[in-house]
């Protein structure tokens, strides 16, 4: 879904959050979900051709309904649920980078075409605006500190402003162990995943493959957990500090690369 969001960003033009939200029905689309789009939406992207995106990936239940309910005049709207599962913040990402005068809001946005709950958008919009701060070249601390301040002129916002503080003082304070990352929560739930990675990238702050395994070897929802601080590591430091052996290995490589290369372009 990571992908599908940098299609939308990089198709968006003056509209962002409309083309994000064609892209996201494209990508349900190759999870079997047909939302009643017309073909030229499904035809106005690459991915969605791509035979190796076309096999279940165990999409999250929200986002398949909330996607599954789609109508014409819904497209940007935010979902009618009540939901803040983490979701809605491990796609988040490629929003960091669109021309976009309040990324905050943005990844708010393309958080709650799916979930609905003000934690899990605002989760979205504080990972989305802290990549983009990092992009720019903050160091970690500093970006953070951008996104706490961003982060409390929003109503409703106090679970995801605990959620990143929790996440400094537990790093701070305790060890780089499994245990501690469980204090944190499970990573079900937005403000838990953010807070899971924001902890693990602050605790090896100089090394990829540590805070990745650290957010991976919880009993939680480690793919997520594992996803948002590889988003944060790699902009930290760069795709050369990924494992060259994780490279290797990597499920449809050549996909990524080239929607790296299209990026890369924009």
């Amino acid at each position: 879904m990571l992908l599908f969001t940098a299609e939308g960003v990089l198709k968006g033009g003056s509209d962002i959050l409309t083309s994000i939200h064609k892209s996201y029905l494209r990508c349900v689309y190759t999870q079997g979900v047909k939302p009643a789009i017309s073909k030229t939406v499904l035809d106005a992207g690459w991915l969605v051709h791509e035979s190796g995106l076309n096999r279940r990936r165990c999409p999250g239940n929200t986002c398949l309904s909330s996607l599954r309910q789609y109508s014409a005049d819904l497209l940007g709207e935010a979902a009618q649920n009540d939901s803040k599962g983490c979701g809605s913040v491990m796609r988040v990402a490629p929003v960091a980078w669109a021309k976009a005068d309040d990324v905050f809001g943005l990844g708010c946005a393309a958080s709650w075409l799916t979930h609905g709950h003000p934690t899990g958008w605002l989760s979205g919009g504080a990972l989305a605006l802290l990549i983009n701060r990092l992009l720019e070249g903050d160091e970690l601390d500093t970006a953070l500190d951008t996104v706490l301040a961003e982060t409390r002129k929003r109503d409703n916002s106090e679970q995801v402003e605990e959620a990143i503080l929790g996440a400094r003082r537990a790093a701070s304070q305790w060890s780089a162990t499994a245990e501690s990352v469980e204090q944190l929560g499970g990573g079900w739930i937005a403000e838990e995943a953010l807070a899971i990675a924001i902890f693990c990238a602050l605790k090896y702050p100089t090394d990829f493959r540590e805070a990745v395994i650290l957010a991976a070897n919880i009993s939680g929802d480690s793919d997520s957990t594992a996803a948002i601080t590889g988003n944060i590591m790699g902009t930290l430091l760069g795709v050369e500090a990924i494992p060259q052996e994780w490279i290797d290995n990597l499920q449809e490589r050549d996909i990524i690369a080239k929607m790296v290369a299209d990026c890369e372009k924009k």
